[in-house]
């Protein structure tokens, strides 16, 4: 079977995507009330929506932009329509699964540094807001190398799986058509002999 997303409708997957997006409207609002009315409730309500927006967007990157679990057959698999969930075997960047796995860590780790800023490790302003920038830069460096080889593996890989899975399918159906056209054949032959021949 060829590898598919858990959202394989384009307009579900659109609008997962657009639900991936709104998710910041809350953080922004809470962010606002932060500012112009400190207070305990409003530092909880930024946290769950920071919380909410960063996992959104983490399993997003997994699911869906880097494809990662997948069906366990791999492309061009000739054993029928039958998909179990695993991870994506077909990978080029990397051959071992381990470099993906870390990767899948470190950007957990990137898309929650905001919380090193939130809880006073790090000041949100000055050399703290550089190493912010400079750690998101790296990490949309990676997660755009990825999103690459995700969308080569869709796009070359599954049409030459297709590709070589169509004519044996065809060859099979003309296996089948032969062999019931041949036994036809026989059993026409048998019911003319017998009514010749009382």
């Amino acid at each position: 079977t060829l590898p598919h997303s858990c959202c394989a409708v384009p307009q579900v997957k659109n609008l997962y995507n657009a639900l991936k997006y709104s998710t910041a409207f809350p953080l922004v609002y809470t962010g606002y009330l932060r500012k112009l009315e400190p207070s305990a409730w409003n530092d909880h309500a930024f946290v769950a929506a920071a919380i909410l927006q960063s996992s959104y967007c983490f399993v997003w990157d997994v699911l869906m932009d880097w494809g990662l679990p997948k069906c366990a057959d791999g492309l061009g698999s000739r054993h029928g329509s039958q998909c179990k969930s695993g991870f994506r075997e077909t990978r080029l960047v990397f051959g071992s699964k381990a470099p993906y796995f870390l990767l899948c860590a470190v950007n957990f780790s990137l898309r929650f540094v905001w919380t090193v800023s939130v809880f006073g490790g790090l000041p949100g302003r000055g050399y703290g807001m550089f190493v912010f920038e400079v750690l998101e830069i790296a990490r949309r460096t990676a997660w755009a190398v990825f999103r690459i080889e995700w969308e080569v593996v869709v796009k070359v890989y599954s049409q030459n799986a297709a590709r070589a899975i169509a004519p044996e399918h065809e060859t099979m159906s003309l296996k089948v058509e032969r062999g019931s056209s041949s036994t036809g054949l026989y059993d026409t032959d048998d019911t003319d002999s017998a009514a010749s021949h009382p």
